[in-house]
């Protein structure tokens, strides 16, 4: 493969996890393009042209040519400047590794983030909270993300690997894609009936089993093993948190259970006050399903993984799921 297939790859399965589903999200590339070329020309020089084509800002190819041959890859959750460094001590030992992926977004796919979260207006509205409310809601939230991550050293990772000469790229919001549907799907098909029927689901996952490892596999933060669920919601995708102001209208909506991979204090506070159940399924492990998920997927097609920072690798090839 080469690494434009492997940033296609990664936006052709995020689009099919999506969970506003395909034809949406091909309509908001129809309407940011449409915009794009209503543009002044002045402005339109400033405008981010990746996002013509890329639903997803926080997955980009932050350094190196579309073009090169890629026949082993380095993944982690967190890339930094200790892991290209490591991956560079690896190639001197004769790793060969030819790419390096992060899964959460550095440089400009950190920058634009925010922008991710225009996801979560569909799963909340799905959830039954209303569309203007959600939407309105997720917007100021997206203009405090951005305003926290611009003052920061966004571009660190990435200058270092443009000093190693080490191609890099980040594969954030499709994967999240992958393991919010992973969840979805088998919730629906299996109906469970108490609270309990839903950790055991969670803890037959390898990425969650070894968490236990670790004293960080699911917890159950508010509710009874022996609650009945009522309607679930998976949390899993959409950026980062929405804030505890539109978690405050779920209770309205009817959510009964809500299954996280991460979650602020105010959050739970806010849900624990509504007595909805609350699952903290786990950040590391439910990136680490996501992103095993999109690893197959490279691995089917010859690609050699190492995984690393984080990542607890385990193929579901063999098992056809």
């Amino acid at each position: 493969m080469r690494i434009w297939n492997i940033y296609q790859q990664a936006i052709d399965m995020g689009i099919g996890s999506d969970p506003r589903g395909r034809e949406a999200v091909l309509e908001s590339l129809r309407d940011r393009q449409a915009d794009y070329h209503a543009l002044p020309e002045a402005e339109a020089l400033h405008f981010d042209k990746e996002m013509l084509h890329n639903p997803y800002p926080d997955t980009r190819l932050l350094y190196g040519e579309p073009t090169t041959t890629v026949r082993h890859v380095f993944m982690g959750i967190d890339i930094g400047p200790a892991e290209l460094m490591l991956v560079d001590r690896l190639n001197q030992q004769g790793a060969d590794i030819d790419l390096v992926i992060a899964h959460h977004p550095e440089g400009i796919a950190l920058t634009t983030l925010a922008e991710a979260m225009a996801l979560q207006t569909d799963m909340f509205s799905c959830c039954g909270v209303a569309v203007n409310v959600a939407e309105q809601i997720l917007q100021g939230e997206a203009e405090k993300t951005t305003v926290s991550i611009v003052v920061e050293n966004y571009n660190r990772s990435v200058d270092m690997a443009r000093l190693l000469n080490l191609p890099f790229m980040c594969v954030h919001t499709p994967t999240d894609n992958l393991v919010q549907q992973f969840w979805e799907q088998r919730f629906a098909a299996a109906a469970p009936r108490r609270i309990s029927e839903i950790m055991a689901m969670l803890e037959a996952e390898p990425e969650y089993a070894e968490a236990h490892k670790y004293a960080a596999g699911p917890m159950l933060l508010a509710g009874s093993e022996r609650n009945r669920p009522g309607k679930i919601m998976v949390d899993m995708t959409g950026g980062t948190d929405a804030g505890p102001t539109l978690y405050g209208k779920l209770e309205q909506a009817g959510v009964g259970t809500i299954v996280a991979m991460h979650m602020s204090n105010g959050t739970l506070e806010i849900l624990q006050k509504q007595h909805i159940n609350v699952i903290l399924a786990g950040h590391m492990s439910s990136d680490s399903l996501g992103i095993n998920l999109f690893l197959d997927a490279l691995e089917a097609q010859g690609v050699k993984v190492t995984a690393g920072s984080g990542l607890t690798r385990f193929s579901r090839l063999e098992q056809g799921a």
